[in-house]
């Protein structure tokens, strides 16, 4: 469990020092810039939310189960 929560961290961080360099924002010193990092972090979590929903629905979809053959045809 703890390596699950440390991926996950770790994730959001790289998601977010992504988000910071691709659009050049100063933290420290921009207040305007923090507030746009903030609505694209929480955006990019948003979608990040909706394509786990939509890639989980399409799995759950799928026949997983291998299909019964009446006779064995791996031996011959």
């Amino acid at each position: 469990m703890k390596k699950i929560a440390l991926i996950i961290t770790i994730f959001l961080i790289v998601g977010g020092y992504l988000i910071i360099k691709n659009n050049d924002y100063d933290l420290k010193e921009n207040p305007e810039d923090r507030t746009s990092f903030v609505k694209d972090f929480t955006g990019w979590l948003t979608n990040l939310g909706s394509n786990l929903k939509e890639v989980t629905g399409e799995a759950t979809k799928q026949d997983w189960l291998p299909t019964e053959q009446s006779d064995n045809d791996t031996i011959k």
